[in-house]
């Protein structure tokens, strides 16, 4: 059997059987057509599987970026040994619905939506009409590089005017759906447009001390001419999902090319995180200010990148302090998260403070990444 961490307690069969039975409710238990979206007074808001984003008037709706995570984890719940039949036939019929959105021009989150379905279910089954809707979906947000900045368009109909230079820094953790095609196609092409997209976010959403900002404009060449948020308490602040989702970018990133400037900005990124609060409490929402929430879904996509780095960049899971800091990721989460609703699996995460949506509850991703950590450490060597 794989090496593991010692010290990191995975479920036994009955709460598998008990995750296996709260993610099968929220990706199939309100209607097909639809997928858990986040959670509001301990119930799941649920949207339409063909939902796109779009603007209404001067806001943005994200529409439904959440569906793929659904069937990756019962994907990793069945590598996980989980005893509950059907789980991957049910990932792969949800992958199958998912297919209405492989064209979809309109959104950065193809990552969010392919890779942990359609990509995972071609990786690991063999299954070609899966490759094929993950290579359309990547064909897709690579179509939104914005030229010469190189960052990928956040929002909006690819070229559109106001939506052109939005560029997010979630963005970073779709860019493995693009990491993904360069290997399954071995064309150099698609890592290329990860890197730039990589290399760009460093000079417009990093700050010098390691913090990062949600959202920024930018300009054909590069030059932001906006930064601040969308998510976080305000402009100046460190909204804590988004510093997740660069760490986890940078760590994959840095993993998967052998580029020694990613591991630095990951390594950098990761020691503002654990600098900013007690890891072995619940996660803050906003890593600079007190808002009062949790998000316990950024602890999860911290430790997935941990996590990978673990089993496939040992110099640089060294540097990361992956094997001492994962662990108390992972605990702190059993101990004020896991199960601790009648829905999902992390309790106490935050969806859209400024916008009081789902402020404590289980989210899709959270759930994903926390059932994938698991996952890759029974993988570790």
């Amino acid at each position: 059997m794989p090496a593991r961490l010692p010290d990191v307690e995975l479920p036994g069969d009955a709460e598998l059987d008990e995750m296996a039975r709260r993610v099968l409710d929220a990706a199939f238990g309100d209607r097909p057509d639809r997928t858990a979206h986040y959670a509001e007074d301990g119930a799941w808001v649920y949207r339409p599987i063909d939902e796109a984003s779009r603007w209404i008037g001067d806001d943005y709706d994200h529409g439904n970026w959440t569906s793929g995570f659904w069937a990756g984890a019962l994907i990793e719940l069945d590598r996980l040994g989980c005893r509950t039949e059907g789980l991957v036939e049910r990932a792969r019929e949800l992958t199958g619905r998912l297919a209405c959105r492989a064209d979809d021009r309109g959104t950065h989150d193809l990552g969010f939506i392919f890779w942990p379905s359609a990509a995972l279910v071609a990786t690991l089954y063999g299954d070609a009409t899966a490759a094929g809707q993950a290579l359309r979906a990547a064909g897709r947000l690579a179509e939104r590089q914005v030229s010469p900045s190189g960052h990928l368009q956040a929002f909006g109909q690819v070229g559109e005017d106001r939506s052109r230079p939005t560029s997010t820094i979630d963005t970073m953790m779709n860019l493995p759906l693009l990491l993904w095609a360069g290997r399954h196609t071995g064309d150099p092409s698609w890592t290329d447009v990860a890197r730039r997209h990589a290399d760009r976010t460093a000079h417009s959403l990093l700050r010098p001390d390691g913090s990062t900002y949600h959202l920024a404009r930018i300009a054909d060449d590069g030059t932001p001419t906006w930064q601040g948020t969308f998510q976080g308490a305000d402009d100046a602040s460190c909204w804590t999902r988004g510093q997740a989702w660069a760490i986890s970018g940078y760590l994959i990133m840095a993993a998967e090319t052998g580029e020694p400037r990613y591991a630095d900005l990951a390594c950098r990124l990761l020691d503002y995180y654990c600098a900013r609060h007690d890891l072995t409490g619940p996660t803050p929402y906003d890593l600079l200010r007190d808002t009062g929430l949790t998000d316990s879904s950024a602890a999860a996509i911290v430790g997935y990148g941990l996590a990978r780095v673990l089993r496939d960049a040992p110099d640089l899971a060294e540097r990361a302090q992956a094997a001492a800091r994962l662990p108390v990721l992972l605990r702190a989460l059993r101990e004020h998260a896991l199960l601790d609703d009648a829905i999902g699996l992390l309790a106490h995460a935050c969806y859209s403070a400024p916008h009081r949506r789902g402020v404590n509850g289980p989210l899709p991703y959270g759930d994903y990444y926390y059932l994938a950590t698991l996952s890759l450490l029974t993988e570790a060597h």
